[in-house]
């Protein structure tokens, strides 16, 4: 008897599977350190039963209010992530994930975004602390300053602007040539921003 009712279980959770071919995460967090990084062990809907889907794509989302948080995303469908963030430290290793869009939201403290290899676009709003953006090496970033209140921008080492009240559109060297390209629109409060050589 047993046997029938998992096969029936498991077909069902397969045809529930097929309704979506996307997934769209929301991530929000109180206060504490929060990591997120690729993870073959997790469900595409963080274990979401019957996520919300709409036009091919299940939403689905999870909120913890302090502490340590570690979230494992899948890399088994495209993933668009929001990740909401009131204080402490946040590190994005997002390399390896089939990342289609990410908007990241942060009250105060440390960011670190790790990109993958993919063309996409982001978004960034961050009202202090310091912001870190890693990206691989066929892969070009381009940076839109929508606001910048006060603060230091650094690219591949080198000190562009310094001040406050900076607006503009700055690239990675290689941006042109690369195979990947991503967009980061930066609404930005105070501190130092620093985009990485590609690869590094």
């Amino acid at each position: 008897m047993r046997a029938p009712v998992l096969l029936s279980f498991f077909l069902t959770g397969l045809a529930a599977a097929q309704t979506y071919r996307a997934v769209d995460v929301t991530l929000t967090f109180g206060s504490g350190i929060f990591t997120a990084a690729l993870s073959n062990a997790v469900s595409a809907t963080l274990g979401s039963q019957k996520p919300t889907v709409k036009n091919g794509v299940a939403y689905v989302g999870a909120r913890q209010t302090s502490g340590a948080w570690d979230v494992g995303l899948s890399p088994k469908l495209p993933l668009a992530l929001n990740v909401t963030q009131e204080s402490g430290s946040q590190d994005l290793n997002l390399r390896g994930l089939p990342l289609t869009r990410l908007n990241v939201k942060m009250g105060s403290g440390p960011v670190d975004i790790q990109l993958p290899g993919a063309s996409l676009t982001a978004q960034v709003r961050q009202e202090s602390g310091s912001l870190d953006l890693h990206v691989p090496q066929n892969t070009g970033l381009k940076l839109v300053v929508n606001r910048f209140q006060s603060g230091a921008l650094t690219m591949e080492r080198r000190t562009l602007a310094v001040g406050e009240s900076l607006s503009g559109t700055y690239q990675t060297s290689n941006y042109a040539t690369a195979k990947h390209k991503v967009t980061v629109n930066l609404i930005w409060g105070s501190g130092p921003v620093q985009v990485h050589t590609p690869g590094q």
